[in-house]
């Protein structure tokens, strides 16, 4: 299982500072979808999900990882991100 999913914020913190990744003025950047993006330090995968893809809140057609681990939508709210952590979002679009 994820350390991000299982051990919490601090192995989090402790896993984006040994990337070389800081924390800046209270706020830590991440990559979503290949594009940097600050989001407040603390922030979990729902925060930055409601930040990147606003429409996307609920999880309905919207798959997240994290590096190389898929979160399941219900675990996104308990799932801390961390400086330097690189998520993925994809969202099902219907139609041709």
């Amino acid at each position: 299982m994820n350390d991000r999913i299982a051990g919490g914020t601090a192995r989090a913190a402790a896993a984006g500072a040994a990337r070389g990744a800081v924390a800046v003025g209270g706020e830590v950047e991440v990559l979503v979808n290949s594009e940097p993006l600050r989001v407040p330090a603390g922030s979990s995968v729902a925060d930055v999900v409601a930040l990147f893809a606003p429409g996307a809140v609920d999880g309905r057609g919207t798959a997240v990882a994290v590096g190389e681990d898929v979160v399941p939508a219900g675990r996104w709210a308990d799932t801390p991100v961390a400086a330097g952590d690189r998520l993925e979002v994809l969202r099902a679009v219907a139609g041709g």
